[in-house]
């Protein structure tokens, strides 16, 4: 009834990106279990490994920096293959794709940078550009919404042609 419990029991994304990455925790984990470290949420869990894993000091490297680069770069090659993944499934409804990704998002990356994260872990900051885009997006296209009583002008020529020669008239 403990472990069910245990199971049953949802982790925070910095709880998760602390286990994908942690030797310590890695010692009594099956595969399955590091997959489903993935699965606690798949949508914010790539994108905290992605932003942590440069954080990592791994065990495998011996603080040999060369090693340790060369860790980063077969981790940033998992990230890769993550992204192209991640836009498949979302594109074409791909979704039994998940439990790949769970191993190029989660676990291949676990294993190569197993050891220990030597710094504070960081919110990703693709969500913060992401969401600011998305802002200023919505500013501009209010804006051609309003000139386009005057203008013929798609979102993009106001965003090109406009916004310019309207700047340098205000400032």
């Amino acid at each position: 009834e403990a472990s069910r419990s245990k199971k049953d029991f949802k982790l925070g994304p910095w709880d998760v990106v602390r286990r994908v990455f942690s030797a310590d925790e890695h010692k009594g984990m099956s595969i399955n279990d590091k997959s489903s470290l993935f699965f606690q949420d798949y949508s914010f869990g790539p994108l905290f490994v992605q932003e942590n894993y440069p954080l990592v000091v791994p065990n495998a490297a011996k603080g040999d920096a060369k090693k340790t680069l060369d860790l980063l770069a077969r981790t940033a090659d998992c990230m890769s293959v993550t992204d192209l993944i991640e836009k498949t499934i979302r594109s074409q409804n791909a979704w039994s794709l998940l439990p790949v990704e769970a191993m190029f998002a989660s676990v291949i990356p676990g294993q190569l940078m197993e050891g220990h994260i030597g710094g504070q872990i960081q919110f990703p900051n693709w969500l913060g550009k992401n969401s600011r885009q998305n802002k200023m997006d919505r500013l501009l296209q209010e804006l051609q919404i309003h000139m386009r009583l005057r203008i013929s002008g798609s979102k993009r020529a106001v965003n090109l042609d406009y916004l310019p020669l309207l700047v340098d008239a205000i400032v």
